[in-house]
C-alpha cells in the first residue's frame, strides 16, 4: 500500500510576466492580462523546493540604456537576499547587454506582486474615463 502525503490546497499563486515580453508587465492595473503560476507547481523539479518557502515578487530592472523592465513572478523566499536570487534564476536574461541595476519588491499572499508605481497622468487618465463614463 502506497501513502502519499497531501499537499496544501491553498498553494501560493502570483502573476507571471515580463515587460520585455509584453509591455502591460509594467502597470499593475493591467493585471488582470497577467497569466498566473502555481509556485509549487514552477518549481518542481528545483533544489529546495519542498522545504523552501515561495513568495510572490515584482522586479524592477535598469539595463546600461537606463529603460526599465519589470518582471512578475515566484521565487523562493529566503530572507533579504531578493536582488541575489533574482540574479541567480536569470530573472532578465533576455535583455541584451545585461541590467545594471535591479530592485526586488517580495510580498506573501495569492496574487499580491500585482502592485505598481501610478503615475500622475496615469491616475489622470483614469479618473477622466471615469468622469466620462458618469456623464
Amino acid at each position: 500500500m502506497e501513502v502519499t502525503i497531501p499537499q496544501l490546497a491553498l498553494a501560493l499563486r502570483c502573476y507571471k510576466c515580463d515587460s520585455s515580453e509584453s509591455a502591460l508587465c509594467n502597470y499593475g492595473i493591467g493585471s488582470f492580462t497577467y497569466d498566473t503560476v502555481d509556485c509549487d507547481e514552477e518549481a518542481k523539479g528545483g533544489i529546495f523546493t519542498n522545504w523552501v518557502p515561495k513568495q510572490c515578487v515584482k522586479l524592477v530592472a535598469i539595463d546600461h540604456d537606463d529603460k526599465e523592465y519589470v518582471a512578475r513572478g515566484c521565487m523562493p523566499g529566503i530572507g533579504g537576499a531578493c536582488k541575489a536570487v533574482a540574479k541567480t534564476l536569470s530573472f532578465f536574461s533576455n535583455i541584451e547587454g545585461g541590467i545594471k541595476d535591479i530592485d526586488c519588491f517580495p510580498c506573501d499572499g495569492d496574487k499580491c506582486n500585482s502592485a505598481s508605481r501610478y503615475k500622475g497622468y496615469t491616475m489622470v487618465g483614469v479618473l477622466l474615463a471615469a468622469l466620462a463614463f458618469m456623464f
